[in-house]
């Protein structure tokens, strides 16, 4: 019998080797995943997942977007599949705001009885309405760890440019208040390149230059995935 390969398209699944996708994730990450495996491994999965062969009226991108809809509704459902799409189309197509504008971490352990996330929603919600009349702030989840998704949308029938215009400024105000709060801009989902800025700016210059050591040891001739954080 076949063996799925992972998404890079080469080596067997395997939650280990980095290149799976969990059933139990999230719709958007099962899409995103699948979007990323390389195109000569579609219809492989196609048949091992679908049991179904390619539609031969749909090129690479748009077999590769059928599949990725279809998995998030085998493992969720339609509408969930849909939701997947349009967010992935709304960063990576349409280069919009993600529905995410921040997620930020206190460390529990630390705090004992002290809770601060109410205050950062109170402080970040205000500001930023400060900053853009009529915005919607909907933070939520990961309460019970110390974690917060700050999401932002638009003013109703505001322009779209023009709230995109403010995004810098949104993160200086959320970002500031966390600082002063004693909290963390990165949480599960780590630094990324979307926040390679604010490592270097956050992070005290010992840590950043250890990091870099570590790096550089293992990594002496710099090919471990070149300039994504370091």
């Amino acid at each position: 019998m076949p063996i799925l390969p992972g998404t890079d398209g080469e080596r067997r699944m395997s939650k280990s080797l980095g290149n799976y996708i969990g059933v139990s994730e999230p719709p958007a990450e099962i899409y995103g995943k699948t979007l990323s495996i390389p195109d000569s491994v579609v219809p492989l999965y196609c048949d091992l997942l679908l049991g179904q062969a390619v539609p031969e009226d749909l090129g690479p991108r748009d077999a590769k977007r059928a599949l990725a809809r279809a998995l998030v509704e085998q493992f969720y459902n339609l509408e969930a599949a849909q939701a997947a799409e349009r967010d992935f189309d709304r960063v990576h197509r349409d280069r919009e705001i993600p529905a995410v504008i921040d997620e930020v971490h206190w460390p529990v352990a630390e705090l004992g009885d002290t809770i601060h996330l109410p205050e950062l929603i109170r402080r970040a919600t205000e500001a930023c309405e400060r900053l853009v009349p009529g915005i919607r702030c909907a933070p939520f989840g990961h309460l019970g760890d110390g974690n917060i998704h700050f999401n932002v949308s638009q003013p109703v029938d505001a322009d779209r440019q023009a709230f995109l215009d403010r995004w810098d400024a949104m993160n200086e105000i959320v970002h500031g208040i966390v600082a002063r709060l004693g909290g963390s801009y990165s949480a599960e989902h780590g630094v990324g390149q979307l926040k390679r800025g604010l490592l270097a700016r956050w992070k005290d210059p010992a840590s950043l230059a250890v990091m870099r050591q570590i790096k550089a040891a293992l990594d002496p001739n710099g090919v471990m995935n070149p300039g994504k954080v370091l």
